[in-house]
């Protein structure tokens, strides 16, 4: 590939961290304003669980690109709050596997207008074949990556 067809990374590298850190301004103004008493990341790992309940905190640290220590600190202020309980493993007692409260269930389902309106907002304006094919190229993007 010469460099005539060579795509501008940097422009695009730099479009993709001022996304990023917008959305996190604007979720945690949002969070603020509505009074959740939870941090984005404590919000990503219910959503998460919501998912795909009984991850052991290892497997919740690696989706959530946190390290152990700051997964288990996550971990432990949705556990005070009484929003995930962790169970011993059935095949490893050592291992606790992490699941949601009835209590967390119906957080999320206030939690649910929340996460319309952050996209809402998001995707305000935007052509839907658009927002596919950024979605492609940036799972494309993250296939390369993980790939390394």
């Amino acid at each position: 590939m010469n460099n005539k067809d060579r795509v501008e990374e940097a422009p695009f590298f730099k479009s993709l961290g001022r996304c990023f850190m917008a959305l996190k301004r604007c979720t945690s103004l949002l969070l603020s304003r509505k009074s959740f008493d939870l941090s984005m990341e404590q919000i990503m790992v219910l959503f998460i669980l919501r998912h795909e309940e009984g991850l052991h905190l290892t497997q919740l640290a690696e989706i959530c690109d946190r390290d152990k220590t700051t997964a288990t600190r996550m971990i432990g202020g949705l556990e005070r709050r009484n929003l995930v309980v962790k169970v011993p493993s059935k095949t490893d007692t050592r291992r606790k596997l992490i699941y949601l409260t009835h209590l967390a269930k119906e957080k999320l389902k206030e939690l649910a207008p929340f996460a319309e309106e952050m996209q809402s907002i998001a995707m305000n304006g935007l052509d839907p074949g658009d927002v596919e094919l950024a979605q492609d190229v940036l799972d494309k993007m993250a296939n390369n990556l993980e790939g390394k």
